[in-house]
């Protein structure tokens, strides 16, 4: 049997063919407060604290203890320093000293909303009354006399905006969220008295933030995938009422009203069905023939989505033609031609049938096959030719 030179798809055959991709999509709605519940739950244990004030070292009383925790319970350490003041005398010695610190202040409620195509992560602060603790040394190195000194921090705030995205099938944020730390510090007296202290803790502010901020952009980044990972039973569990298959892939998101509407890409129901043999016959039933000849068959199918695999033709006498590779395109009804070689003995009519095999699989290597009806023929060698032997096809 020879094969045409386009057989069965709209592009010609090839000595190798790999599956086509037969895929759909199709939107599906996540109500969007699932999503940010499985996120809150997430980052539940997420805080920041900021906390530089301890026992005396010294003529220090900093205390490496600020950190940003994360939900898996890891802390990452942020190292803010303090903020120092020194009062010199004309010759340039030291008279007194000034040193300020943020006491224990922790972030307390945080949450995740959602505004438009953003989500919010926001971390409040409770204000406890003395945050910014004050301490003086004097030329001797001892503490000064107690003054009222200390301070407070109020409206602090750790706030993200966080773009929703597809990650790991499921959606989290993109990398590199925007976060914004701000608190407002507040010193008890008069800062003219406190030789340029309160710039000094404005300035240790602005560190503060830039350090926090840093840290926890680094944080959120290290928790996109758990993010992913927490959302995505919401996800299944949506797509698994509109698609009866596990095999789709997210594609894009976008927000609309109190949903969050993925594009999902999933295969096509390859099976039995997807192929439909609709038409095999020789073209010519009778003839005489010069020998060795050529017997012309016309095939058409009709596929429903795209698929490949293999097809070949059978023979009365039990044999069958060499297997090709065959593919075809998705609502493609498509007809080409087969040809058999035939050589028999001159003068003498005989009769045989071909029919066409057909073989294709689902996207789990599932194989699935069809056959034609046979097609009979009948024909008559008329010019001898002694030197050839019988062939089958090839």
């Amino acid at each position: 049997m020879k094969i045409s030179q386009c057989l069965i798809l709209t592009t010609c055959l090839l000595a190798s063919v790999s599956q086509p991709i037969s895929a759909d999509t199709i939107d599906v709605k996540i109500p969007t407060a699932l999503v940010i519940g499985a996120m809150n739950n997430q980052l539940m244990g997420t805080q920041v604290n900021i906390d530089t004030y301890g026992k005396r070292k010294g003529t220090s009383w900093y205390h490496a203890n600020s950190y940003v925790l994360t939900p898996d319970g890891k802390k990452h350490l942020i190292n803010l320093g303090e903020a120092t003041v020194k009062l010199k005398t004309k010759k340039g010695k030291t008279m007194r000293m000034w040193r300020g610190y943020v006491n224990d202040f922790a972030s307390s409620e945080l949450s995740v909303k959602a505004n438009g195509n953003q989500l919010l992560f926001n971390a409040n602060f409770e204000s406890q009354g003395k945050e910014i603790i004050i301490k003086c040394i004097n030329a001797f190195g001892k503490q000064c006399v107690k003054i009222k000194r200390d301070g407070e921090v109020n409206n602090a705030q750790v706030k993200a905006t966080l773009i929703p995205t597809i990650l790991d099938n499921s959606i989290s944020f993109k990398k590199d969220p925007k976060v914004e730390f701000k608190a407002d510090f507040k010193i008890n007296g008069a800062c003219s008295k406190l030789g340029g202290l309160c710039q000094k803790i404005f300035d240790y502010k602005k560190a503060i933030r830039k350090t926090v901020q840093k840290q926890l952009k680094s944080s959120l980044n290290q928790n996109r995938k758990k993010i992913a990972q927490a959302v995505k039973k919401v996800v299944q569990d949506s797509v698994g009422k509109v698609i009866n298959t596990n095999q789709w892939k997210l594609k894009s998101i976008k927000q609309q009203g109190g949903n969050y509407i993925v594009s999902v890409e999933y295969p096509d129901p390859i099976n039995a069905s997807t192929v439909e043999v609709k038409g095999f016959k020789v073209t010519k039933k009778f003839a005489q023939s010069n020998c060795p000849t050529k017997i012309k068959f016309d095939a058409t199918i009709q596929t429903k989505y795209a698929v490949a695999g293999k097809v070949w033709l059978e023979y009365e006498d039990g044999t069958r033609s060499k297997k090709h590779n065959w593919q075809n395109g998705k609502n493609k009804t498509t007809t080409s031609s087969f040809y058999r070689t035939w050589n028999k003995k001159s003068g003498k009519k005989y009769t045989g049938w071909s029919k066409m095999m057909i073989s294709w699989k689902d996207h789990k290597g599932k194989t699935f096959s069809k056959s034609s009806k046979s097609s009979p023929f009948s024909r008559t060698c008329v010019k001898p030719n002694p030197t050839k032997t019988f062939k089958t096809g090839g």
